[in-house]
This record gives C-alpha cells, structure tokens and sequence, in this order.
C-alpha cells in the first residue's frame, strides 16, 4: 500500500458524492452512512492511497445481503479473495437466489477500475452497524465500506493485475 496523502473529510464527501449517486433502489446511501460514520468514529482522519492486488484481496468484506436466502459474505465477514472464490464456485445457484447482487457483480465486471473505493483501518463496531458487530477482524485488515460488489467484479476477472486501486481509508495507520 502506497499512502499518497492526507486528505479532509469534507473531500472524501465529495468524492463519494460524486461517484455514488443516491437514488430509489440503489444501496449507496447505505454505504455514504458508512463512510459518514467511520468519519465521526475516526475523528475525520482520512488518507488518498493505492493498493496492490494483495492489498486488495485482503480487504475485509463486512456482511452482504440484499434480503435474499443466501448471503454472498457471512455475519462474520471474509477477503475479497474468498467471496471471488465463493462467487466463483456458486454462481449459478447465486445469479438464480440473488438476482440483483449477481447482476451487479457481472455488471462491474465488465467495467475497468476508475473510480475510488472507502475503506477502514477497523469495523465500525460500537455505532450501530450491524454489518460491521461480528466480524472477525485482525489489525491487519483494511474494512470495506464501500465498494462490494466491484471488489468482487474485479478479483473474479483479475482486474488488479495491471493497476493500483485508488482508495480513501478512514481510522489511524498502522
């Protein structure tokens, strides 16, 4: 992980904003109260950096479910890496339980890496965020907050080889 610099919360804001339209039927504004809390929790220290394709593997996923039977990452959490393989290995049954989660993921699939992602140095435990309450984190872990579906897209098709992943990551460096 490269850290390129320091930045304020109000650009992270921005930043989200800009990318992550909120609209009827889309989940973004459940992850800008992600990156809204992880600001207050980390007393708004944030910083701009680029992650390796390890880097990027390693991400904690919180826990993912549209409603549906089957949940593409557990209450406990897992990498980038196993939900890829995870997806991977069940897709069909995936694609026909989860529809819209599947769709999303092929969707990103096909796009190339443009556009930041907002991670944690820790989960979001303690501020009401059920997602983040029982994961098994280890001090290592970069969270996600947001960004699932096309972590997921890019490990599957191997988009990290040929670039650095442009992300904010909120909560003290370790």
């Amino acid at each position: 992980m490269d850290i390129l610099k320091e930045v304020e919360s109000l650009e992270v804001l921005k930043t989200f904003d800009k990318y992550n339209k909120i609209s009827e039927g889309n989940t973004n504004h459940w992850a800008r109260e992600l990156v809204t809390t992880a600001n207050k929790k980390f007393n708004g220290q944030w910083h701009l950096a680029e992650l390796t394709k390890e880097d990027a593997l390693k991400i904690l996923l919180p826990w993912h479910n549209h409603g549906e039977k089957v949940n593409l990452v557990p209450k406990t959490g897992m990498t980038v890496q196993a939900a890829a393989n995870y997806f991977k290995k069940n897709a069909t049954e995936y694609k026909k339980e989860n529809p819209k989660c599947h769709a999303k993921i092929i969707m990103f699939s096909e796009k190339e890496i443009t556009e930041p992602l907002f991670l944690s140095t820790a989960p979001l435990t303690g501020c009401d965020k059920i997602e983040h309450e029982k994961l098994h984190y280890t001090d290592k872990s970069l969270v996600h907050l947001d960004g699932l579906h096309r972590l997921i897209a890019w490990a599957i098709n191997d988009k990290f080889s040929n670039s650095k992943i442009k992300v904010f990551i909120c909560g003290p460096l370790l």
